[in-house]
């Protein structure tokens, strides 16, 4: 009997304010938590939704944010670069980024805040670690929805 290949399951998130999904593996569910911030105003909003790190109750800082910008082609390149910004992609109008977490967070230091305590946070910073290195396969995974009507 061939060895069926091993399925990963996934959890869905849908936003149909902005019109797009991603697939996330369903291990994450436990460990991130989204929050949105929208500024601006009128016709240029800006949407960052972050998809923080929660372990065992304490919520720190974002494993990945989804940016959500009226801005297209050259004025999100001029806007946008040089920034740690990554394009993911552009629909009906509204371009789609990314922004990576960069470091650990900083309750993660020693007392002294020069390094790291992986005595005290290794878990947390391997799993932390391990969801990071998964998001280049989640964002590829966005796809767009029916956005809903606002009335």
């Amino acid at each position: 009997m061939k060895n069926k290949p091993k399925m990963i399951k996934t959890i869905l998130y849908q936003n149909p304010k902005h019109g797009f999904a991603i697939l996330f593996p369903r291990w994450w569910k436990q460990y991130a938590v989204v929050d949105r911030q929208t500024y601006g105003n009128g016709n240029h909003q800006e949407t960052f939704l972050s998809f923080h790190f929660r372990y065992k109750g304490k919520i720190y800082d974002p494993i990945v944010t989804i940016v959500i910008s009226p801005l297209t082609g050259k004025a999100w390149r001029r806007y946008y670069g040089g920034s740690p910004v990554s394009f993911l992609a552009q629909h009906k109008g509204v371009t789609y980024g990314f922004l990576l977490a960069g470091e650990l967070p900083s309750e993660f230091l020693r007392p002294d805040k020069m390094e790291y305590d992986y005595a005290k946070y290794g878990r947390p910073i391997r799993i932390l670690k391990k969801l990071v290195s998964e998001v280049p396969a989640v964002v590829k995974s966005l796809h767009f929805i029916q956005r809903s009507k606002i009335l």
